[in-house]
């Protein structure tokens, strides 16, 4: 089906923002926190509270957060289309056009 095709294109697509997102917020972390410690090399805080701290005075970090979430929660609103795709067309129940009009009115 052409539908589950395009799905899972938009699904992968999804899948590899969201990727991207979380690599980039982790280097974040961990690049900030090691200039913070090179300018504070005798304070013992715990990484987590220094990033805590970090993300609250930088907004862009703050705004790749939000697209992280937001593209995390896309992701998971497609995985649920496909995965009630599959099961309306293994259930045999609905006609391929009615599947078809489904997932076109919810992607």
């Amino acid at each position: 089906m052409k539908v589950l095709v395009l799905l899972n294109r938009k699904l992968e697509d999804a899948r590899i923002e969201m990727a991207n997102l979380k690599l980039w917020l982790n280097q974040k972390e961990v690049v900030e926190y090691y200039k913070w410690k090179e300018e504070n090399p005798k304070d013992r805080t715990a990484m987590d509270k220094v990033v805590a701290q970090l993300k609250m005075v930088d907004e862009n970090w703050l705004e790749k957060e939000q697209e992280y979430i937001d593209a995390k929660n896309e992701y998971d609103r497609l995985k649920n289309i496909f995965d009630m795709t599959i099961n309306m067309m293994y259930s045999q129940r609905f006609e391929k056009e009615d599947i078809e009009n489904f997932v076109a009115d919810l992607v």
